[in-house]
């Protein structure tokens, strides 16, 4: 009977401490991870509704445009319109597409998460957001602008306001050298300009041809010369 009493009072005095010690706070889920879930959860969500009869008019729009833009091969024209007149005061071809020069190679911001940080009634994850240095070792934007790479491999660049930007697939030639994009190119008396139209697809079948070509190579001048003419 003794040690049947003793036996208890040891097992009440291990339930008690058990009681009253500390016990371990539940681990916190990640903050990232759930707003990245939640931001996916919400973008399928969309798509779905969107699509709900099919594949909706923009998400058609939007692949299309990559389909056509990403083509490393691809010659295209470019025109810098005056806004104030319609006259062009700049024509290039672009070999690939123009970029704009706010893309970056890594992301603008950085996040540092810092834990047991006081809320209040408790202890959360908080995650602070830094400017991320750049590729080339710098911070800060610049002028907002595009650049791109030409037939014989320079680089051009355009920034601020002055003209209006005016990208296009085949070279069309505008009367008086304004442009009027209220009638349809096809209707107006001047159409493409066969002699570039033939040196872009002339441009295309080489890079085709070339394996080792890369954005910023320039075209051979015999290529273009065979098409029809210098450009």
């Amino acid at each position: 009977m003794k040690r049947f009493l003793f036996l208890l009072l040891v097992v009440g005095v291990l339930v008690s401490a058990c009681a009253t010690g500390t016990v371990a706070p539940p681990a916190q889920p990640d903050a990232a991870a759930q707003q990245q879930e939640a931001a996916k959860q919400l973008s399928e969500q969309a798509r779905a509704a969107a699509n709900g009869s099919g594949p909706s008019i923009e998400a058609k729009n939007v692949a299309e445009r990559i389909k056509r833009t990403n083509l490393p091969g691809h010659v295209g024209f470019i025109y810098i319109v005056s806004p104030y007149t319609g006259e062009i005061i700049l024509k290039a071809t672009f070999v690939g597409k123009p970029t704009s020069t706010s893309k970056r190679l890594d992301p603008p911001e950085r996040y540092e998460q810092v834990d047991s940080v006081d809320c209040g009634e408790s202890w959360c994850t908080q995650f602070l957001q830094y400017e991320a240095v750049a590729a080339d070792g710098t911070y800060g934007s610049s002028t907002p602008g595009i650049f791109w790479f030409t037939t014989d491999g320079q680089m051009m660049e355009t920034r601020g306001d002055a003209g209006v930007i005016l990208v296009l697939e085949r070279p069309y030639v505008f009367s008086d050298n304004r442009v009027d994009m209220t009638v349809d190119v096809r209707l107006q008396s001047d159409l493409v300009d066969a002699n570039l139209e033939a040196q872009a697809l002339a441009v295309e079948k080489y890079i085709q041809e070339t394996p080792d070509w890369k954005i910023g190579d320039p075209i051979p001048l015999e290529v273009l010369q065979s098409a029809g003419g210098s450009q």
